[in-house]
């Protein structure tokens, strides 16, 4: 894919094609519960849910205590989350409990990023923006900061604080925060309404404002 003038559709295509082959040619092997989890992950981001959810499902079948099996769970959780209560709860960087189900009475967005992470910077301002005009009466925001550098992100805040919680635990994308809701991608946001439930599971930043104006009744 880093070729120049690569077609990178084709590339992904046959990627996904060799990772298909793989998994019926050796069904039990380790590695194709990560290589069911991939082709999961291909799915759900080109719009297909039903066939990320059917193979998220036969991961947790075939393997239950494999890492992609938690990954797959959380995802399909996140998926079929939409009008249901989101529970989610952890310890804050400076070592705060923090749940999302203490912040109903007000849309909740939760957050997840990483310090390497440069588009969600970009989201971390525009938020920013947003927090300071509704002010944190009426609109609550978590991050979950899914650094694996502890050091480096104590170090960002500290340069630039930002005013809401940021849950953070060891393990980065591959820990229990991330995991939970299959976190496969950075930034993934999902929006919460006053009664505590899934509004917006895939947010993006330039919705954010509207939706906001909606649950608040444009106040």
């Amino acid at each position: 894919m880093q070729q120049p003038g690569a077609d990178v559709a084709k590339v992904q295509a046959a990627w996904l094609d060799e990772l298909r082959q793989f998994v019926e040619k050796h069904p039990q092997a380790p590695d194709a519960a990560e290589a069911m989890l991939q082709m999961g992950i291909a799915d759900e981001f080109s719009g297909n849910e039903k066939e990320a959810l059917e193979r998220y499902a036969a991961i947790v079948k075939a393997f239950p205590d494999a890492t992609a099996a938690r990954k797959a769970r959380g995802a399909a959780r996140r998926l079929e989350g939409v009008g249901r209560p989101l529970e989610l709860s952890g310890t804050s960087i400076d070592g705060k409990p923090v749940a999302v189900e203490s912040l109903r009475g007000r849309p909740v967005l939760v957050h997840y990023w990483a310090t390497w992470c440069e588009p969600c910077k970009v989201d971390i301002a525009q938020i920013r923006e947003l927090y300071a005009k509704y002010g944190p009466k009426k609109f609550a925001v978590v991050g979950i900061a899914l650094d694996t550098d502890k050091a480096q992100l104590t170090k960002f805040l500290a340069a630039k604080p930002i005013p809401w919680p940021q849950l953070h635990e060891a393990g980065g994308l591959d820990g229990r925060l991330a995991e939970e809701l299959g976190i496969l991608t950075l930034p993934t946001m999902l929006l919460v309404d006053a009664q505590g439930n899934v509004v917006d599971r895939s947010l993006v930043i330039t919705d954010l404002e509207r939706k906001l104006d909606a649950l608040l009744g444009g106040n």
